[in-house]
């Protein structure tokens, strides 16, 4: 579950997603409301090639990054994504949606947060005429991003036995 709070340990691990949203304009959304991954396990039994776990982070209001929770040990990998445009937008004359690759992968432990050295990355400019182009997509990470990261979730209390490390 998307979410930036750890429960108690119980066993699972989670994912810390950096995200870096910048516009030139404070008073206009960021043309992604949110993104749909679909985390999926590999190593799996065959019969699981196609399943996976949606999850849908809000990036509209500018997050540092987002908390993944209650993943079971394993190697995992996102390959597309969607961005989700934002109210009253479209992508394309049409589409409520655009998709790319995000190419992430990433080994979940118990009891640990793993800070992914991959992030979401998007900027938008808006030009005097009210038109826009803006950027997206899954970039590495700085070490002051992951750096931050590590410090806002220490500060905000760290349940007994969970660690942080980074990818």
């Amino acid at each position: 579950m998307a979410t930036n709070k750890l429960e108690d340990t119980n066993g699972t691990g989670a994912i810390a997603i950096p995200i870096s949203i910048v516009t030139n304009s404070e008073s206009k959304k960021y043309p992604c409301r949110s993104l749909e991954l679909v985390i999926k396990k590999t190593f799996v039994d065959p019969s699981d090639l196609n399943v996976g776990i949606k999850e849908e982070i809000y990036v509209g209001s500018k997050p540092t990054y987002s908390l993944i929770t209650n993943l079971a040990p394993g190697e995992y990998s996102v390959g597309e994504y969607r961005c989700y445009a934002n109210y009253r937008r479209v992508f394309n004359d049409s589409k409520s949606y655009l998709t790319s690759y995000a190419g992430l992968s990433f080994e979940v432990k118990a009891d640990q947060v793993l800070i992914l050295k991959k992030g979401f990355e998007g900027s938008v400019d808006y030009d005097a005429v009210g038109g826009s182009s803006f950027n997206y997509g899954f970039y590495s990470a700085t070490g002051g991003q992951k750096e931050s990261i590590k410090e806002t979730m220490t500060n905000q209390g760290l349940p007994v036995g969970w660690t942080i490390v980074e990818q």
